[in-house]
C-alpha cells in the first residue's frame, strides 16, 4: 500500500503525466519508420516478417493494428526507405527516450549532470537497444521454433510441441523485455552519488514487463470489444489515436517502473 501511495504522490508532484505525453508523442513520430527499419533487417536475413505482424497484433488494438499494417504495406511496396528517414526516426525515438531519462532522474531525485553529447549518445544507444532486442526476440522465436521441432522430433514427441511452444514464446518475450528494461533502469538515471546494480532495478523491470503486458491486453480487448468511440470521434483516424493512447499508457508504465525501483532503493 505504501508503494502505491509513493508512486501516486511522485507521479503528481513530478509532472510524470506531462513526460509520458512527451515520450508518447516522439515515439509516435518514430514508430512507423522504426518498424520499417526492423522489417528491412528481417528481410536482409530472409526471416519471415509474419512473426512481427503476429507480435504487433497481440499487443495493439485492432484499429491501431489495421492502421499500422496499412501504412507499412503502402510504404514497403514503394521505394526502399532511405538513410535520412532512418536517421530522423532514430532522432525522434531518442527524444522520447530522453524524456524517459528526465522522468527517471526525477524518480531518484537526481539532477542531470551528464553533458549533452553523453546524454544524446546514451538515448540513441537505448533506442538501438530496443530495436536490437525486438530483432533478437524475433530471431529467437523463428530459430527457436526450428530448434524446438528438431529436439521434439529427435525425442519422438510430436503431438505436444505446438502447445508447449505457445508458452515458450511468452517466456522468451518476457525474458527479453526484462533484460532490456533492466539495462534502461540501470544506466538511464544520472545517479552521481551512487551506482545502481542490476539487483536494484530488476524489480522495476519485472513490474514494467508484467504491467505493460496486462495493460496492453486489457486496452486491446476494451477497444476491440466494448468501445467504438475512437472511430465515432475520429473516423478513419480512430486507429491512429488508439495507438497514441496505447503509447501513452506504455510510457506511463515504464516511468512507474522507475518509481518502483526508486521506492525499494530508498527504503
Amino acid at each position: 500500500m505504501k508503494l502505491f501511495k509513493y508512486m501516486y504522490t511522485n507521479y503528481k508532484e513530478n509532472d510524470f503525466a506531462y513526460l509520458s505525453a512527451q515520450t508518447s508523442y516522439f515515439l509516435l513520430l518514430s514508430f512507423i519508420p522504426l518498424l520499417i527499419f526492423i522489417f528491412t533487417i528481417l528481410g536482409s536475413f530472409n526471416l519471415p516478417t509474419q512473426d512481427l505482424y503476429t507480435y504487433l497484433k497481440s499487443v495493439l488494438p485492432s484499429p491501431s493494428y489495421t492502421t499500422v499494417t496499412s501504412i507499412l504495406s503502402e510504404v514497403l511496396s514503394a521505394e526502399p526507405i532511405n538513410i535520412m528517414s532512418l536517421l530522423l526516426a532514430l532522432y525522434f525515438a531518442s527524444k522520447g527516450v530522453r524524456a524517459l531519462i528526465v522522468a527517471l532522474n526525477k524518480a531518484y531525485c537526481e539532477d542531470e549532470c551528464r553533458k549533452f553529447f553523453h546524454l544524446y549518445t546514451l538515448s540513441l544507444i537505448f533506442t538501438l537497444l530496443f530495436v536490437l532486442t525486438l530483432v533478437l526476440m524475433l530471431f529467437s522465436l523463428v530459430f527457436g521454433r526450428v530448434i524446438g521441432e528438431m529436439v521434439f522430433d529427435f525425442l519422438g514427441i510430436h503431438s505436444n510441441f505446438n502447445v508447449i511452444w505457445v508458452y515458450i514464446r511468452y517466456i522468451i518475450t518476457i525474458l527479453f523485455s526484462v533484460v532490456t528494461f533492466s539495462f534502461i533502469y540501470k544506466y538511464a538515471p544520472s545517479c552521481k552519488s551512487y551506482k545502481l546494480k542490476f539487483k536494484d532495478v530488476i524489480g522495476g523491470a519485472i513490474f514494467t514487463t508484467v504491467s505493460w503486458t496486462i495493460a496492453s491486453t486489457l486496452f486491446a480487448y476494451y477497444v476491440n470489444n466494448y468501445n467504438n468511440s475512437y472511430s465515432t470521434l475520429y473516423g478513419s483516424l480512430g486507429g491512429f489515436f488508439a495507438l497514441l493512447v496505447w503509447l501513452y499508457f506504455s510510457s506511463t508504465i515504464i516511468i512507474l517502473g522507475g518509481e518502483v525501483n526508486s521506492y525499494f532503493f530508498n527504503r
